[in-house]
């Protein structure tokens, strides 16, 4: 698979998926220091300003950037760019619908890039999902997918 043309940077962190050992307190905590509101689901911090990042906080899941692409021809175009660039594919079991691909960087570091307008099947996902608000379900769908696929988060 070749490299199509440089089109620019295409990505923007859209969130930052942070490991604590409790999301209640992490939550007051990372609120009242970043300004940022809890969104529907306690555990999502949304910036007050747009433009800005989320802040997902989460007990099992291993710190990592979620990127966020447009749509899945901006995603596939930036996973080929970011593989230019030194970034490897992580071997998964991805669910059928998955909106989401998994990077490592040079280092060994896990990152997402996500289809921002990938809508999968409700029921392959957990019942988590049903209960959660538009606002969060974009970056909740993919955190529970992983979850499904790999039996548990990042732990591989």
């Amino acid at each position: 698979m070749g490299l199509r043309p440089y089109l620019g940077i295409m990505v923007r962190i859209g969130a930052i998926v942070l490991n604590v050992s409790d999301t209640a307190r992490a939550a007051r905590f990372w609120s009242q220091a970043l300004g940022y509101q809890r969104g529907a689901n306690p555990d999502f911090l949304l910036p007050s300003e747009t433009g800005g990042p989320r802040l997902h906080l989460d007990e099992t899941d291993r710190t990592h950037l979620d990127l966020w692409a447009a749509d899945e021809e901006e995603q596939l175009a930036e996973v080929e760019r970011l593989q230019a660039l030194g970034a490897t594919r992580v071997e998964w079991d991805y669910p059928e619908d998955a909106d989401f691909v998994v990077l490592a960087d040079p280092d060994g570091n896990l990152f997402c890039v996500i289809n921002r307008e990938a809508k999968p099947k409700r029921q392959s996902l957990s019942p988590l999902n049903d209960a959660l608000s538009s606002v969060d379900e974009d970056e909740s769908r993919h955190e529970n997918a992983l979850q499904v696929a790999s039996g548990s988060r990042y732990g591989r």
